[in-house]
């Protein structure tokens, strides 16, 4: 592992695009090393529009004829055991559970469950090739995934004849303020990295600076993607500049900002 200066990002300005509370481990490190932590939340978490939360409800209320549930994120486990919980299902009439990531997976066991399927990389083009051998074609599927979500598992399992549906139980949104205040923030200082968790942060992030006319503000700064395809959301917008850590984690993130740092001096 890679051994760390108390001065390793002094100065170095780093922008992660949620809240604190987020990325609070991530937030201490930065600072920890010199760097200075900056956040504007652009992701708001909630429930979906009535209609899609009517349609989970009534996915849910039938999960008992379900082999496996599918969750992406920790927010698919908090809304879909808060609609389970209002449904009067417990933990005991639950299929198997699959999971995409540690924060998922750690989530899950917080919440007293265990996953009997998780992926050696935590992306769905992983998940789908390592999890698809495992079932048969009398397997149901039922994959819970926030509204902005790719249906990449859901198509790639149906292109097998595996039997899926997909129930959005929760919906990502721009937070209110949002815009004025990486409009702000972008408008009066430079900043050198920029940390993007998730594609939805990019789409957000794009459809703020471009709105605002504020490209040309992040043309030379460091774009950070947490994972393959949230750095594939940023070179679609014409990023180019984009790194990916080697580790999918806050270390591997602390680790690559590291390393360009030094490389600059």
């Amino acid at each position: 592992m890679m051994r760390y200066e108390s001065n390793d990002l002094h100065g170095k300005k780093v922008l992660m695009l949620r809240a604190v509370s987020q990325n609070k481990a991530l937030f201490e490190l930065i600072e920890r090393h010199g760097g200075v932590s900056l956040a504007i939340p652009l992701l708001s978490i909630g429930e979906p529009a009535e209609a899609l939360k009517q349609a989970a409800l009534a996915l849910l209320a039938e999960v008992k004829s379900y082999d496996w549930l599918v969750f992406t994120s920790q927010n698919g486990v908090d809304y879909t055991l808060r609609y389970l919980s209002l449904l009067g299902i417990g933990h005991e009439q639950l299929p198997k559970i699959a999971v995409i990531g540690r924060k998922t997976l750690a989530y899950l066991e917080d919440e007293q469950l265990s996953a009997h399927f998780l992926p050696t990389r935590f992306v769905a083009e992983t998940f789908v090739v390592e999890f698809a051998p495992i079932l048969t074609k009398k397997d149901r599927v039922l994959v819970c995934k926030g509204n902005l979500a790719r249906d990449h598992i859901a198509t790639t399992l149906r292109a097998k004849s595996i039997f899926v549906d997909e129930a959005i139980v929760y919906e990502n949104a721009i937070p209110e303020g949002a815009d004025k205040s990486l409009t702000d923030l972008l408008a009066t200082q430079f900043v050198d990295f920029i940390v993007f968790t998730s594609p939805s942060t990019v789409n957000h992030f794009m459809q703020i600076i471009t709105r605002n006319g504020l490209y040309n503000r992040v043309q030379n700064s460091m774009m950070i993607a947490i994972g393959p395809v949230t750095k594939l959301a940023l070179t679609e917008y014409g990023l180019t500049d984009v790194i990916c850590p080697e580790q999918f984690t806050v270390e591997g993130i602390l680790s690559k900002l590291i390393k360009i740092t030094h490389k600059e001096r």
